[in-house]
């Protein structure tokens, strides 16, 4: 027998909001998810409806084998809703810390190119060095990649291009986030920093730069205790004037 039970908090985006246009496309996503549920006719539980403001998705049932297009679904819902992680694939790793995070807010299917999510590879599993990971996303070139350990909820990078050639395969590794809430933070920074619309020739702007990092510094304090961490490298371009805002006719969307 095939015992399946799951849940995904539905969002429009990961940094869903409450605005009136997020609710117009919350429900068009309601209305799509929905008549999909028609559609599969499922005997067992399949259920969309909205608590305390937020829209969920159950699923459960107990066949006598696998129904590959009710599982599938929640992979349908993800790609509808990208701010939503599938429950039932956490599920399957076992306990996850971050999983809350993950299967709540989420996180970006594209943060301005510095984290994009990759639905055919969405937490796949490999072991690291430092643990069994999940893949969470990729950097803009699609080598550079995040992922999660499965037993403490750090995140983690593996650097594709660095082949240090010294025997030291960790360089090839390193903490990015010490939690996923972490990256969450830094990466709403980070994306609220590129759509600021400030420039360099704006009064105060050494002062906002210095702004910008400390609140990134504020997200996940110890991992800018090492100057050569992901975060570190990153702000330090910030707080350099090598990495900018974008010309502000590209705030509303990208460059």
């Amino acid at each position: 027998m095939f015992e399946y039970h799951g849940w995904i908090n539905v969002q429009e985006s990961a940094d869903a909001d409450d605005s009136a246009e997020g609710d117009v496309l919350l429900g068009r996503i309601a209305e799509t998810v929905g008549a999909r549920i028609r559609e599969i006719g499922s005997p067992g539980l399949l259920d969309l409806r909205c608590m305390n403001g937020e829209l969920f998705l159950h699923l459960g049932g107990f066949r006598n084998h696998r129904d590959p297009e009710v599982l599938d679904f929640f992979g349908e819902v993800g790609r509808l809703a990208p701010g939503s992680y599938d429950s039932g694939a956490l599920g399957r790793l076992g306990p996850v810390g971050g999983a809350a995070e993950l299967g709540g807010r989420g996180l970006p299917a594209d943060c301005d190119r510095m984290f994009v999510r990759d639905a055919g590879r969405e937490l796949s599993v490999r072991e690291l060095p430092q643990g069994r990971a999940a893949f969470l996303g990729a950097f803009e070139d699609g080598v550079n990649t995040y992922w999660l350990l499965v037993g403490t909820g750090e995140v983690w990078m593996v650097h594709g291009y660095e082949d240090p050639g010294d025997g030291r395969a960790d360089r090839r590794y390193g903490l990015v986030n010490t939690s996923v809430a972490g990256l969450q933070g830094v990466l709403e920074v980070w994306d609220g920093f590129l759509r600021s619309g400030r420039s360099e020739e704006d009064d105060g702007y050494e002062d906002f730069l210095a702004d910008v990092v400390e609140r990134a510094r504020r997200c996940d304090p110890a991992v800018f205790e090492d100057e050569e961490s992901w975060w570190s490298r990153v702000f330090e371009e910030v707080e350099l004037g090598v990495l900018g805002p974008w010309p502000a006719q590209g705030v509303a969307g990208t460059p």
